[in-house]
């Protein structure tokens, strides 16, 4: 299977396993069609090749789920912010399970070691809080900007107290 760029429609690249099976679209071609064609991106040739790169890193057999979390946040970590973030926008059409889990590793990675205000940056997010949210944010400004329930932390923190307690 190959996929074009509709940018640069003179490339295309080839693909495996390792890239097919991790994306949805890409097994409902093969599935599905007789699978001649070249299947269509908007994407640069740089962005394929990099999406190929990235999936190629992992054999064939591999499951989705594999990670190499050192491999690819310096992966990710070797772009220009604005590099990577079109390479996700663009990517995202392809609907890779592997892509989407090792960017969104790769931004908690960064994120963890940011201030508020640099998560509202790199996120371009609008400051418009209320006052409880912006005191939730600056008590747990990762949890705040992930959607990891602060109040299940809490609800743990409290269970572990109560723990040492009855002890």
């Amino acid at each position: 299977m190959f996929l074009r760029s509709k940018i640069n429609p003179e490339f295309q690249i080839e693909v495996g396993p390792s890239v097919i099976n991790c994306c949805n679209i890409l097994k409902n071609v093969t599935e599905h069609t007789d699978n001649s064609d070249a299947v269509e991106v908007d994407m640069t040739q740089k962005q394929l090749e990099k999406f190929v790169e990235l999936h190629n890193h992992f054999s064939s057999t591999a499951a989705i789920t594999d990670k190499d979390l050192e491999w690819t946040n310096a992966f990710f970590k070797e772009m220009p912010e604005n590099e990577f973030k079109e390479l996700c926008w663009k990517a995202d059409y392809l609907d890779s399970q592997r892509f989407l889990e090792a960017a969104g590793d790769y931004v908690m990675a960064i994120m963890e070691e940011m201030e508020v205000k640099q998560i509202q940056e790199y996120l371009n997010i609008v400051d418009d809080y209320t006052p409880e949210e912006r005191k939730a944010m600056e008590e747990h400004p990762l949890e705040f900007f992930t959607g990891v329930s602060i109040q299940q932390d809490a609800a743990e923190q409290q269970q572990a107290a109560g723990d040492g307690v009855a002890q």
